[in-house]
């Protein structure tokens, strides 16, 4: 690989981060969040053979407009797909809603 080709790799962000993002919305005030998710210590691994998915994570979420929880359960493949996912006291939104914020 030549110099242009390595830079351009450090800076482009690979599908192997380290990081998943989630997007909710509170259902009392409207607010949207992004929920930053690292792979090595907030999502763990599931370690039962009768359940689907490999990772999951289950969270209480605060608002930072109205202090609302919002309670949020996911479970991933070995890839870190969303497999399956549940949301208290909000919804899930795409990351262009999040990004349409008013």
């Amino acid at each position: 690989m030549g110099l242009f080709e390595n830079i351009k790799n450090f800076f482009t962000p690979s599908s192997n981060s380290k990081i998943v993002k989630l997007y909710v919305q509170d259902k009392k005030c409207g607010n949207k969040m992004r929920v930053v998710l690292r792979k090595g210590y907030d999502i763990q691994r599931i370690y039962k053979d009768d359940v689907e998915g490999k990772y999951q994570i289950s969270k209480v979420l605060v608002c930072d407009k109205c202090y609302n929880n919002i309670v949020i359960d996911v479970k991933f493949d070995k890839n870190y797909n969303v497999l399956d996912r549940s949301i208290e006291n909000g919804k899930f939104i795409t990351e262009e809603e999040f990004q349409n914020r008013n």
